[in-house]
């Protein structure tokens, strides 16, 4: 198996992969589709709070994962001049 590198450390991608999941079942709750959250837990726009924290939890590794392309290359850049 081909061992890759991650460009940016497993915590965060972790963070990221939550996030996913909170934005999916936000959206599930919001469209009525599903519904995991206890009638008694639910108050206003609490679908559109787990999707927006879902967003603020993927947003630092997205941050990260474009800071690190952007490093390769200008790293690029200069081994080719």
């Amino acid at each position: 198996m081909n061992k890759t590198k991650l460009l940016v450390p497993l915590p965060w991608l972790t963070l990221d992969m939550a996030g996913i999941l909170l934005v999916m079942w936000g959206g599930l709750e919001y469209f009525g589709w599903l519904h995991w959250w206890p009638e008694t837990w639910r108050y206003p726009y609490y679908e559109l709070l787990l999707m927006m924290v879902g967003f603020f939890m993927m947003v630092p590794y997205q941050v990260m994962l474009l800071m690190a392309v952007m490093r390769k290359i200008q790293e690029v850049k200069k081994a080719q001049q």
